[in-house]
């Protein structure tokens, strides 16, 4: 994949999560190819000629509070030509700052130490503040600890979040969101199904033998 490509495959990206966001929790969100860097490009809420690395975007609330949610995605192609999430971080923020952040998904591949895909939670546990001074982890807090969810292959999609916001009553939804949110995860998990083919084929054959399918071993697998 060309830079170009990879630049029309980005804007592609970008351009289902402006249209997921307007059409479930959103007015007049933008969702825009924001930077390049090296081999990667830069997917982002709310990304401008002088905010090229993007920010929060407001959601849709009948709450006095502004809620709001702040989307990045490094996105490269990977050894098969595919478009693929290098890291990513979906945030939920609160407050007309847009600075106090709540939680965000993040996911950050081959990385070392905590899970790829991980949940993150900003707020004040004293018990678990009392349990970490006393393990040596003095100056960590609840934010600081990563929950995994799912790992590489299966971990939450926007959707999810999205969601999450909804069935929580926490933003105004707007008509058929559910639906929308439905339809756009069933794709989501459409790709990610056929990854984990292309990543476990003997996986997926035993599993459509199972099923009474039959198979014939690619020809480049051959022996003689």
């Amino acid at each position: 994949m060309s830079r170009s490509r990879l630049g029309r495959a980005s804007a592609t990206f970008a351009e289902s999560i402006t249209t997921l966001l307007n059409s479930t929790v959103a007015d007049g969100a933008s969702v825009r190819t924001a930077a390049s860097a090296g081999a990667y490009s830069l997917v982002a809420t709310d990304a401008r000629r002088n905010a090229p690395n993007g920010g929060p975007i407001h959601l849709r609330s009948a709450g006095r509070a502004s809620l709001w949610i702040d989307l990045k995605a490094f996105l490269f192609e990977d050894e098969a030509g595919y478009l693929t999430i290098q890291k990513s971080t979906w945030s939920v923020l609160s407050g007309p700052g847009k600075h106090d952040v709540i939680l965000h998904y993040d996911y950050e591949r081959g990385k070392e130490g905590y899970p790829e895909a991980h949940l993150q939670l900003f707020c004040e546990q004293p018990d678990l503040q009392a349990y970490l001074e006393a393990v040596g982890r003095k100056r960590s807090r609840m934010q600081h600890l990563h929950l995994p969810v799912g790992g590489r292959r299966f971990r939450p999609a926007l959707e999810d979040l999205i969601e999450f916001l909804i069935d929580e009553r926490l933003v105004e939804a707007k008509p058929n969101s559910k639906q929308t949110l439905e339809r756009s995860r069933a794709a989501y998990q459409d790709i990610q199904l056929l990854a984990a083919v292309r990543r476990r084929p003997d996986k997926a054959a035993q599993g459509l033998l199972d099923l009474g399918y039959k198979l014939e071993e690619p020809a480049a697998s051959r022996v003689g």
